[in-house]
Formats: C-alpha cells, structure tokens, sequence
C-alpha cells in the first residue's frame, strides 16, 4: 500500500551509510541519473498501455517534460544538500503532472513500481562495475527503496488532492447543470454548462424520481454509468437518464437502484425534462398509495392511460360515482361479478365464450349476467360515448379498489343509495 504524505516524512533516508561507500562509486551512479530517468519513463511506456496512449496524446513535450521532472527528482535526491521542502514538493509535480495527462492513479503507482525494478536493476549492474562488494550493494538498495517509496507517497498524496478538487468541481457544475434542465431549460448558456459538467447533450432524456433517501442507507453513490446527472441529497431524490430508449438503460436503473422504490418518467426531448419529472413524482406518489404496482420500480411508458386517467383524481371519481352508480342496490358479491364481467366484455368486445374463458367461467355464466346487465343499463351497452365513461369508470374503481383508498366511500363501495343513474 502507497503510505500517505505524512507517513512519508516519517521514512528516514539513511544520512550516513556505515560503513562509508567509496566517494568514486556514488559519483558512478550519479553520473547514471539522468539515464535512469529516461529510461524509466521509456520502461513505464513500455509496461503500461495507458502511460503511452497519455504521452503520445500530449506530444513530445510532455515527454520530455515528463523524463525532465523524474531527472529532477533524482538529482535533487542524491545531492544532500537539497532542502527537503524542496524535494518534497518537485515530488509532489510529478503526482501533478500525472494528473493532468489523465492518467489513472493505478497507473502513476505502476509507474513507481516499474522504476524500482529497473532502478534496482541497473543499481546492481553500475554498482558492481563500479567495484561495490555484496553488503554496499545492500546498503544501496535499502536507500533506493526508502527513497522511492516517499516520492511515491508524495507523488500520490498531490495527485489526490486535485482529484478530489476535480471531483467536486465536476460534481458542482453537473448539479448546477441538473439545476437549470428542470427549472429553466431555456436559459442560455446550456452548452457552456454541459461543458464545465462533462456531460454530452442528448436528444432525449427521462427523470427518475426516488421514493425515499438514497443517502439514509447509503454511503456510496448508485452504481450507474457516469452520464446519469443525479442530486441524492435533496428532500426529494432525483436522477436524469440521458437516451433512457438505449440498450441496457433501465436494466443499469434496476440494477444500481435494486434496494429504492423509484419511478421513470416518460422519455422526452431534453427541453421537457421538467415535465418528465412531473410525471415520475406523480407515478410515485401513486405507488406508494397502491394505485400502480410494479415491484419496486414503475416505468411511466407502460401507464400512460393510468396516469392520464388519475392526473386529475378528483374527476376520476366523479365519472365513476356518475357511471357506477346503479351498481349500488346490488349485494355485494352479485356487484363485483357484473362489474368485472362488464370490463371485460367492453375491453374485448368479444364473444361470450370468449369473455366466459377470461373469466374462467362457463359461457351460460356470462350470459345470465349479460342479460341481468341488458336489464341495468339496456341500449346504453350498444352507445359508443357510454361504453367509454363506463370503462374509463371501470379502470377507475378497480384501481382505487386494488389499492384499498375509498373502501368506506359509499359512491364508490357501493353501499349509498339514490347515486345518479
């Protein structure tokens, strides 16, 4: 494991070698220092394919400035008269400059690793050129070690660091971003914020509206692709799914929201993201209530008329008080078996051995109950604008009946007499 800064100051570099190693063998492997600097960044290139595809991409110049920077810092650290401040913070460049050439923290550590295998290597081989014995060649390699190990450590904490301002800088504007979608959309300078945020604009998109905090459970964030834009910390949790039609969209939902009660709203141009999330937050509060079920996640595609029907509940139980009302006289299981022979004779318009096999019942069952409603409700079975309030009303009581809301209202439960007929 990299040791932080602070544990790198604790590392002492050994400040005398006892005994002494010959003044011409130190100058010998001075003289290797910039060669051994070179030749790492060339190694690193070599062994990590993310090393060459970051140099290649910025030109020779961060080439040169990269095997500059590493020269340095072996210089510095075999010249005792360098200030340690010094050194340490040339250390910490080259975390730097890691992180601006996009490299990966894995990779800047792999680097740290191919060097001390090269360095060790080429240690061995000038330091027996240059006539050192087994125990000074020991000496030198608990040196090389240590002093690796806290230009690694440095090099890692700077790299931290500005990971960590990077991140919150990001996350910063990809919320401000999220911000503006849903309250105003129109605003200019759209494109410059999805700049500074990172984020591509899509064609479309679809809000996702969480039904409880992610964060009272959570310590992490949702594991979901890094174009989902996502504020977790508000009253009201929500998320926007760029290309919500794409392959894998709501299966990458179902799987980093699996332990969330959440809702997906209707894939829309990125413009009415606002009224996407209308629709989520209305489908939710109806989850929650019963009226709409579908394990823990809805998506609103799949019930638009359910969601057009109770966009407004308090006309949707009007049509049905209007329209049900003659059921009212009935006892109650005679009601519920007409009314659910009634729907499904109007949703399929079909035949009655047809209806009697969704029913599983026998085709004489439903024709006694299709007479006894031809009796109900008579020439009105055969009017077209009728059979729509009917069904419509039908939908609506067997939700509100599905979810258990109204079951002491009398319109509905049918225990009032005198409703409208």
């Amino acid at each position: 494991m990299t040791p932080t800064p602070a544990e790198a100051e604790k590392v002492s570099l050994p400040q005398t070698i006892d005994p002494p190693i010959p003044a011409r063998i130190l100058e010998r492997l001075r003289e290797e220092l910039p060669l051994f600097a070179a030749e790492s960044v060339e190694k690193a290139q070599q062994s990590l394919p993310q090393i060459a595809h970051a140099l290649r991409g910025q030109g020779e110049d961060a080439h040169i400035r990269a095997s500059d920077l590493a020269r340095q810092v072996l210089v510095q650290l075999a010249d005792p008269h360098t200030p340690k401040a010094q050194w340490a913070d040339l250390c910490r460049s080259l975390g730097r400059e890691a992180f601006r050439l996009g490299l990966s923290l894995e990779a800047l550590e792999g680097a740290f690793r191919v060097g001390t295998r090269d360095g060790w290597v080429r240690l061995t081989r000038v330091g027996r050129q240059a006539g050192a014995s087994g125990e000074q060649l020991c000496q030198l390699a608990e040196l090389l070690f240590a002093s690796i190990e806290q230009v690694c450590a440095y090099s890692v904490g700077a790299y931290r660091e500005l990971a960590a301002q990077s991140s919150a800088s990001l996350q910063a504007a990809r919320k401000r971003l999220l911000d503006v979608l849903l309250s105003d959309p129109d605003a200019g300078g759209i494109e410059e914020l999805a700049r500074q945020a990172e984020w591509r604009l899509p064609q479309t998109v679809a809000a996702v509206a969480l039904g409880e905090s992610w964060h009272a459970k959570h310590q992490m964030l949702p594991a979901l692709e890094p174009d989902v834009l996502m504020d977790l910390h508000r009253p009201d949790p929500l998320l926007l799914l760029p290309d919500p039609q794409g392959p894998g969209r709501v299966e990458m939902l179902q799987r980093g929201l699996r332990e969330v009660r959440f809702a997906i709203g209707t894939s829309v141009p990125l413009a009415d993201a606002a009224s996407s999330l209308h629709m989520a937050r209305h489908a939710l509060s109806l989850m929650r209530r019963g009226l709409l079920r579908q394990g823990n996640h809805i998506q609103c595609t799949d019930h638009l008329a359910s969601l057009l029907i109770l966009s407004d509940e308090e006309i949707a139980r009007q049509v049905a008080r209007h329209q049900l009302g003659t059921f009212t006289e009935l006892r109650s299981v005679e009601r519920s078996r007409l009314r659910e022979t009634l729907l499904v004779w109007l949703s399929s318009g079909g035949t009655y051995p047809e209806v009697a096999d969704q029913l599983h019942v026998h085709p004489q069952t439903v024709r006694y109950r299709m007479r006894k409603l031809t009796q109900m409700f008579g020439e009105r079975l055969r009017d077209p604008q009728w059979r729509f309030e009917m069904l419509l009303a039908l939908h609506v009581d067997q939700m509100i009946d599905r979810s258990g809301e109204d079951a002491a209202r009398p319109a509905l439960s049918g225990q009032a007499a005198g409703a409208t007929r």
